[in-house]
């Protein structure tokens, strides 16, 4: 696996603080974190171990940037002051359907709208005018006729209002988290590079990814393109298959199904 090849340079006297292992998941990322820190026995995370974006929101706080990240109570909040529908459960319910490998639906318009606007900026779509966030509207796989939405918050209304309470509130959304730090150009301060399910980034992450390889010595990237589930908020499989390496290794034994089902 990935980890392997951790574990050589580990062997071959690279600190952990001096790796940086990202993944797209909280129980990637733990079980990764866990697995090399007790192959080299300590007990302390590694500062540049996580998700992507828990790595980013580091590197932007490490800098002297210091925000609120949107939760359930500032969502909740914005919802009530613009009297759109909203359940902060439905995430919860997205996450555990995109485990499953099916695509969730939102019922309301609260989530539908914020899974939308993530995707168009992932996807690089972000700054557009309003016919143009209509289009996208109509491209984006859960998106219904426009002239079915309620005309005082269809989408642009609503990410006008949106970017208006962020700014107001000085919160950031995990987009946000990505937007800075390419914008900012932050990079971890490392020598080496793990990025695991690469098979999921989209645009955006995927010009960090680049930015950072031009600055970290040794970069690997692994993923799976038929694993690939997070096509509705900007993944896209085609960048890993595409993306330029010097050596390319094939891993014929997987470790999460029993043999027999192989």
């Amino acid at each position: 696996t990935i980890l392997d090849f951790a574990q050589k340079h580990i062997d071959a006297g690279t600190s952990l603080s001096k790796i940086c292992y990202v993944t797209h998941t909280c129980a990637m990322a733990a079980e990764g974190t866990h697995r090399l820190c007790k192959k080299t026995n300590t007990q302390i995370k590694p500062p540049y171990f996580g998700t992507f974006h828990a790595v980013c929101l580091k590197l932007i706080t490490q800098n002297g940037i210091f925000v609120t990240v949107m939760g359930s109570k500032q969502y909740s909040e914005f919802m009530k002051e613009e009297s759109i529908d909203y359940n902060s459960l439905e995430h919860k319910k997205a996450r555990e359907n995109i485990l499953n490998h099916s695509v969730h639906y939102y019922q309301n318009l609260g989530n539908k709208y914020i899974s939308f606007y993530s995707w168009i900026r992932l996807t690089q779509k972000d700054k557009q005018t309003s016919s143009q966030i209509r289009q996208a509207w109509a491209q984006w796989d859960q998106g219904e006729n426009w002239s079915e939405l309620p005309q005082r918050m269809t989408p642009d209304i609503f990410i006008q209002k949106y970017e208006e309470y962020k700014h107001k509130e000085k919160c950031i959304d995990y987009v946000d988290m990505l937007s800075i730090v390419y914008e900012e150009k932050l990079h971890p301060p490392v020598d080496v590079l793990f990025f695991d399910e690469f098979q999921d980034v989209g645009c955006l992450q995927y010009e960090i990814f680049k930015f950072w390889s031009e600055r970290i010595d040794t970069v690997y990237f692994a993923g799976d393109e038929n694993q690939s589930i997070y096509g509705f908020i900007g993944a896209r499989a085609e960048l890993f298959l595409n993306a330029p390496c010097d050596e390319e290794v094939f891993l014929e034994t997987t470790y999460r199904c029993p043999e027999e089902h192989i």
